[in-house]
């Protein structure tokens, strides 16, 4: 599992490989009210839809983060 900052390189150095300026934003939600731990989710601000956005899911799942939009 990435950290957070880890987290924010990989869809930042994502972006940049692929040709894409957006902001990235980061933040860790707890789950513990329902017996889970946390997850941390990264945002990509100001993301128009593309065909590429399931690679940068991918790369999220493998690496135990969330990425939205």
């Amino acid at each position: 599992m990435a950290s957070m900052n880890e987290a924010r390189k990989l869809v930042k150095d994502w972006l940049q490989k692929n040709n894409f300026s957006y902001t990235v934003r980061g933040r860790t939600i707890s789950f513990s009210d329902l017996g889970y731990g946390d997850r941390i989710f990264i945002k990509v601000v100001g993301w128009q839809p593309h065909p590429l956005w399931g690679e940068l899911e991918e790369i999220g799942k493998k690496n135990g983060f969330c990425v939205e939009s």
